[in-house]
C-alpha cells in the first residue's frame, strides 16, 4: 500500500488543522477536547483485551483524546508536545511505520474516541468478587450501583475514614461509627461513640469509681472524688519537710512515723537548704549592689540633662528678649523713616510753589 492508500484509508472527523504556529494548534485541540462530549474518564480501568489500535504512540498507554497523525497512529492530545519536542517535523516512532509525520497536521479524532470508550473493561471492584464487565463509558454509572463498591462513610467530612459495602453501610452508619453521636445514660452528655469509653473511664461525673488510694470504701461517683480525697484516710501525705527537698509520701501514720525517725536526714537537707539560701542571698546583694550603682549613674545623667535643660531655658527667654527689644527698635525706626518720607514730601511741594511763583 502506498502513502496515498494508506491516508485514504484513515478515520478523519475533518480537514487537516494547517496552522501558523504551535501555539496555536496546541490551544485549538485543547479547546475541541474540552468542549467535545467524548473526553476519556480520569481513572486507568483494567481492560479486558485493549485493541492495539487505541495506544498512545507516545506513552505506549490507552490513548486519551485521541488525535490522528498523518501516518495513521494516534497519539494523546497532552502527549502532543513531548512527542515533537521541539522539532514540527518527524518520523514516525512505530516500527513498522516510518512516515515522516508534521505537528502542524493533525487530527482530532472523534471516531477513535469513540472506540476507545466502547472497550471493554472489568469493573473495579473485580478483587472484590464482582465479575461485570462493561463498556468504559458505561463503567462509572455500573460503580454507582455496584454491589461490590466500597461507599465512604456520610460523616466522612467529620472525620471518618471507613470505606464499606454496601451491604454493611446501614449498620455502620446507625451503630458502629466511631462519629456516631451517642448520649451517656448517666450524664446525659453527648459524645462521639469513638470516645464513649475514654468519657466513661475518664470523664463522666456519674460514673461509679473506687477510690485511688484503696481505702475500702464502696464506690461512689466521679463528682464525689474531690470530697473524699480530702477525707480519705489512705490519702498520701507529705513530709513537712517537703518545701526543702524530702520526697517522703505516705499516709498521716507513716509521714508522722517517718519525720520522727529522719531528723538525720532532715538536718542535712536543711543544711543544704540554708547553704543554697546563702549562696543565692550572696548573688542577689551583688545584683542588688550592681543596680544601685546603675541607679547613680542614670541619676548624674539625669541631673547632668536637667542642668543642660536649665541652661537652655535662660537661653531661649534671652533670645525672646533681644527679639521683643529688636521689634521695638525696628518699630521706632519705622516711626522716623514715615517722618522723613513726609519731610522730603513737604519739602518738595514747598520748592513746586516757589517755582510756580514770578
Amino acid at each position: 500500500m502506498n502513502f496515498d492508500d494508506k491516508q485514504s484509508s484513515l478515520n478523519l472527523s475533518g480537514p487537516p488543522l494547517t496552522l501558523s504556529s504551535t501555539d496555536r494548534l496546541t490551544g485549538t485541540l485543547g479547546n475541541l477536547s474540552l468542549s467535545s462530549s467524548l473526553g476519556t474518564p480520569e481513572d486507568t480501568p483494567e481492560f479486558v483485551q485493549l485493541d492495539p489500535s487505541c495506544y498512545c504512540v507516545h506513552c505506549k498507554l490507552v490513548v486519551r483524546e485521541a488525535l490522528q497523525l498523518l501516518c495513521g497512529h494516534h497519539v494523546c492530545l497532552l502527549c502532543l508536545d513531548p512527542l515533537f519536542g521541539d522539532e514540527d517535523v518527524k518520523i514516525c516512532s512505530v516500527d513498522d511505520c516510518g512516515y515522516q509525520i508534521s505537528k502542524s497536521e493533525v487530527f482530532p479524532d472523534t471516531f477513535k474516541r469513540r472506540e476507545v470508550l466502547k472497550q471493554k473493561v472489568y469493573c473495579t471492584f473485580r478483587s472484590r468478587g464482582c465479575d461485570a464487565i462493561a463498556a468504559w463509558k458505561d463503567l462509572k454509572n455500573h460503580v454507582t450501583r455496584c454491589e461490590f463498591a466500597l461507599v465512604p462513610c456520610v460523616r466522612a467530612a467529620e472525620g471518618c475514614t471507613a470505606l464499606l459495602p454496601r451491604d454493611m453501610y446501614d449498620s455502620h452508619v446507625r451503630e458502629t461509627c466511631d462519629f456516631l453521636p451517642v448520649t451517656c445514660n448517666s450524664c446525659q452528655t453527648v459524645t462521639l461513640k469513638g470516645k464513649f469509653q475514654a468519657h466513661i473511664e475518664k470523664d463522666c461525673p456519674k460514673a461509679m469509681i473506687s477510690c485511688p488510694f484503696s481505702c475500702g470504701t464502696p464506690k461512689f461517683f466521679r463528682e464525689q472524688l474531690d470530697t473524699h480525697r480530702e477525707q480519705c484516710p489512705n490519702k498520701p501525705n507529705q513530709c513537712s519537710f517537703s518545701s526543702i527537698g524530702c520526697e517522703f509520701k505516705g499516709t498521716l501514720q507513716s509521714v508522722q512515723s517517718h519525720e520522727k525517725d529522719d531528723l538525720a536526714s532532715h538536718l542535712q537537707l536543711l543544711s543544704k537548704y540554708t547553704s543554697a539560701m546563702e549562696r543565692r542571698n550572696a548573688d542577689i546583694m551583688t545584683e542588688l549592689s550592681d543596680l544601685r550603682q546603675e541607679k547613680a549613674k542614670w541619676h548624674q545623667h539625669a541631673k547632668a540633662l536637667e542642668e543642660q535643660c536649665n541652661l537652655l531655658k535662660k537661653e531661649n527667654s534671652a533670645v525672646k528678649k533681644s527679639e521683643k527689644e529688636l521689634t521695638v527698635l525696628i518699630a521706632h525706626h519705622g516711626e522716623r523713616v514715615i517722618g522723613l518720607d513726609r519731610k522730603i514730601e513737604d519739602k518738595a511741594l514747598m520748592t513746586t510753589t516757589d517755582k510756580a511763583c514770578p
